[in-house]
């Protein structure tokens, strides 16, 4: 068997002694120093988000000043402040709310409400670059044009040129009518034509429907016409009479 000799064994103390002794620590690795914790991220960005007027509607067109602004924003270390408006300016910074009940200046057109958002740290949206949302006020009803009823055996036949609407535009029509008596105070008043949009006809600028159910012969047959744009306006109504 073979031993080792004694004078090589001060050999093997020494190294011994450094590793015991603590000397030796450096040369190995713990669990820690392996999966060491990496730097903390430096956040040094503005919060991105959106904003939309009554939920972007299409067409995002209203006839109230009252709208509800819908906000979406994130960021690393969280939104935590926004300021809301109408102008190029931001002079008030609130708490950051996905939703905000909001009054539009007054006079028809396009209107325009910007948003800028702030984080936890302090990094905001840009003075010049707010992120911005848009709707068009119309309160204007469209203007009525003249509504003419010619009788014929057992029927009515009547006609209209396009009613006017500089806002959004005509959206429909609705007619109305009263055996007898006068005609409806307004297009909420009074029996409902049916078929009316179906049924009626354009060309030449003019619209032509004919009218048969319901009259009664020799009575005067009285209508209300009306027009409604695409923000809900509904104009004053055009009257005429026939009797079948």
């Amino acid at each position: 068997m073979l031993r080792l000799k004694k004078k090589y064994l001060s050999l093997l103390f020494v190294p011994l002694v450094l590793v015991f002794s603590g000397c030796g620590e450096d040369l190995f690795e713990t669990d820690e120093e392996t999966h060491a914790t990496p730097a903390p991220y430096a956040d040094t960005a503005a919060p991105i988000g959106t904003i939309t007027i009554n939920s972007g509607a299409s067409p995002n067109i209203t006839n109230s000043t009252s709208v509800t602004l819908n906000i979406s924003a994130t960021d690393y270390t969280g939104v935590s402040q926004m300021c809301v408006s109408d102008s190029t300016t931001c002079t008030t910074w609130e708490a950051y709310a996905i939703s905000k009940s909001w009054t539009l200046p007054t006079g028809d057109g396009l209107k325009t409400v910007n948003v800028w958002f702030k984080d936890t740290l302090g990094n905001a949206t840009a003075s010049a670059s707010p992120h911005s949302g848009t709707i068009t006020l119309d309160t204007t009803a469209p203007t009525d044009g003249t509504l003419t009823a010619t009788a014929s055996a057992g029927s009515i036949t009547l006609t209209w040129p396009v009613f006017l609407d500089t806002g959004s535009g005509i959206k429909n029509y609705t007619l109305v009518y009263n055996i007898g008596g006068s005609a409806p105070a307004d297009c909420a008043a009074g029996t409902a034509v049916a078929n009316l949009t179906a049924d009626t006809t354009f060309s030449g600028g003019v619209y032509t429907f004919t009218h048969s159910a319901g009259l009664t012969s020799g009575t005067t047959t009285y209508y209300r016409l009306c027009a409604t744009d695409w923000a809900g306006n509904t104009s004053v109504g055009s009257t005429d009479q026939a009797i079948p």
